[in-house]
């Protein structure tokens, strides 16, 4: 079943109860849902136009490329402006931005980064702000805080519904490539933290999702996966990409 175009959707402006946290919670869970959806995925597939509409990575790049736009609205409605700034209809930035070049751990990193902005303009939000409005003027309608965020989610769900058509739609054949082989990165390293101390390895392996990534993405990567905190200069050497089969079944 396909779902109706993003400048087609109909959005409701009646809602008068309080659903901020959840609302937040989806915002949140975004990132991480991105990271299960793409994980194990071929480049090959996460650069599949279909019909000349945008790839998986695209698509990614477009939900960061917006998130100034979701952070400056919310900034609008907080500074009592009357219309809320205008998007792109045209979406240019995504168009040229070239996505599809860019390796897919820093797309990942870039959305995660850019969304803990506005996740952080939240914070100690009180509740009288939530019904301030200002005028969307695509849809030509007052839009609260509450609806602005609930706008932003409705969102991010319309674009991971399309990368999971696109993945979903793809050949057999490529999509069960990810259920036998993937990348992961080999090297050493060693990470000074900025309280005092250090930590090295040898032979650390990372799943990563294509055959190509920087040291300054292996580090990224290094410094999720292990939680680290107060991470100060870190020495990435010996790397080594790897096409391995899965041993889970």
């Amino acid at each position: 079943m396909k779902q109706v175009p993003w400048f087609e959707r109909q959005f409701s402006n009646c809602n008068t109860q309080n659903t901020f946290p959840s609302i937040v919670e989806r915002l949140s869970g975004t990132a991480t849902l991105l990271n299960q959806k793409v994980k194990g995925i071929p480049n090959d597939l996460l650069t599949r136009k279909i019909n000349n509409t945008w790839s998986v990575k695209e698509n990614i790049g477009h939900l960061t490329d917006l998130e100034p736009l979701w952070l400056g609205r919310l900034q609008d409605i907080l500074s009592n402006h009357t219309e809320l700034r205008e998007a792109d209809l045209h979406n240019i930035q995504t168009h040229q931005a070239n996505h599809n070049d860019t390796h897919l751990s820093s797309l990942l990193f870039k959305f995660k980064s850019e969304r803990r902005k506005l996740l952080n303009s939240l914070q100690n939000l009180d509740e009288s702000v939530l019904f301030k409005s200002a005028l969307h003027l695509r849809l030509k309608t007052p839009m609260t805080l509450l609806q602005l965020l609930e706008f932003v989610a409705e969102h991010d769900t319309h674009h991971l519904t399309r990368m999971t058509e696109i993945i979903s739609t793809s050949p057999l054949q490529i999509r069960n490539s990810k259920k036998n082989n993937i990348y992961r990165v080999l090297f050493d390293f060693y990470i000074q933290f900025t309280n005092g101390g250090s930590l090295e390895g040898t032979d650390f392996r990372l799943d990563i999702f294509q055959k190509e990534i920087s040291n300054e993405e292996v580090t990224a990567l290094l410094v999720k996966d292990l939680r680290l905190l107060m991470v100060g200069d870190v020495k990435i050497e010996n790397k080594r990409i790897l096409l391995e089969t899965h041993k889970r079944k």
